[in-house]
């Protein structure tokens, strides 16, 4: 059955080539990016490529899988494939293609359609919001290749100037004049200000781009959470509760788990300018456990919400839009979820439930 794969990868990528109804290097980044399927394995995903291809195309979608038979008889003629390939080929094209007319019609017949205009409309429709999807999932593949090597290029200078700022503090020690020291300083502290906000630009472009694999291991979560606050240096204006049993473990990765609770915590403390009251809390619900991190800022615009974890957007006048993006990223690899609750003047709060088998209680 691997050469009629084959076979029928081959057929299909001369017809999408051929055809010119559809961007062929787009289609095939949306295939692989959407189901996991490459240009070679078309042949033993034909129903998931005929599926796709009709939701995008509507009705043009026949053109390109005639197109393919055709092929595939031609090149069979020409003694390319043999005759027991083709029809084995066509077998499963034609089932393929009865199976979804079978459907067609129990659709219509179900849903009692009376007027096929108003079918033909909502197809339309479809496509043009699939169409709409693969342009910007295009779009955010590029993205994520271009950000992947900026962050690489920008690491490395990044490093030579946080060394030079560590040599720099301590030579300030030895400065006696009271208002150079001061002045050096500041400056100091600016800069240091400065490289910590490029150095998470940096951590969250190639967190965003980089294949995720996860690293379990056993995690004190209160002992994290403490270390996350203390490395961060929340504003003394901002009044902390934290609330986690000092027995609460998790087997997870701590690099994921770290990062996206590094981000929460920081865009919490960001939010609460003036000052206010971060809350932090972990449970265990059910089969699962709950981390919850609450800020009394000024919340999150409703219309904000649907779109706060898509990569690029933000709310912030300084951001790039990518770090709850990665938290979400994080989160998932964990097999968790993360939500939102918040209303404008409200403040925020962001839950993560990660499942029970990645948990672990033990007594004291």
């Amino acid at each position: 059955m691997k050469e009629v794969d084959r076979i029928i990868s081959d057929c299909v990528d001369t017809a999408l080539s051929a055809s010119g109804v559809i961007d062929v290097d787009s289609f095939y980044v949306f295939l692989k990016q959407q189901h996991d399927i490459d240009r070679e394995t078309i042949g033993s995903n034909f129903q998931v490529f005929h599926d796709v291809l009709k939701q995008l195309l509507g009705s043009k979608h026949y053109r390109i899988e005639q197109l393919a038979i055709r092929t595939l008889h031609e090149r069979t003629k020409h003694g390319t494939y043999t005759k027991n390939d083709e029809l084995m080929a066509f077998d499963r094209l034609v089932n393929t293609f009865i199976k979804d007319a079978d459907e067609s019609i129990k659709a219509v017949r179900d849903h009692d359609y009376l007027e096929i205009s108003n079918y033909v409309q909502k197809l339309e429709a479809t496509v043009k919001q699939a169409q709409a999807k693969l342009r910007e999932t295009e779009r955010l593949a590029i993205i994520g290749q271009t950000a992947g090597m900026v962050g690489h290029d920008i690491r490395n200078p990044l490093q030579a100037i946080i060394g030079d700022l560590y040599l720099l503090k301590d030579e300030l020690k030895k400065v006696t004049d009271s208002e150079t020291r001061r002045t050096m300083q500041e400056s100091i502290e600016s800069i240091d200000e400065n490289v910590i906000y490029i150095n998470k630009i940096v951590s969250d472009l190639q967190d965003y781009t980089r294949p995720l694999k996860a690293n379990k291991e056993e995690i004190k979560l209160k002992e994290l959470i403490n270390g996350i606050v203390n490395m961060l240096k929340i504003p003394e204006n901002i009044e902390k509760d934290i609330s986690v049993d000092e027995h609460l473990t998790i087997t997870a990765d701590i690099t994921f788990l770290k990062r996206a609770l590094s981000n929460l915590i920081l865009n919490a403390s960001q939010a609460m300018e003036q000052g206010g009251k971060l809350t932090l809390k972990a449970y265990l619900k059910g089969a699962k456990v709950v981390i919850v991190i609450v800020d009394s800022g000024n919340g999150i615009p409703e219309e904000a919400k649907q779109n706060l974890f898509l990569p690029l957007f933000t709310t912030k006048p300084k951001g790039q839009g990518l770090g709850l993006a990665v938290v979400k990223r994080f989160i998932e690899a964990l097999n968790g979820t993360i939500v939102v609750e918040s209303e404008k003047g409200n403040g925020a709060k962001f839950i993560i439930e990660l499942p029970i088998e990645e948990l672990a209680t033990r007594s004291a």
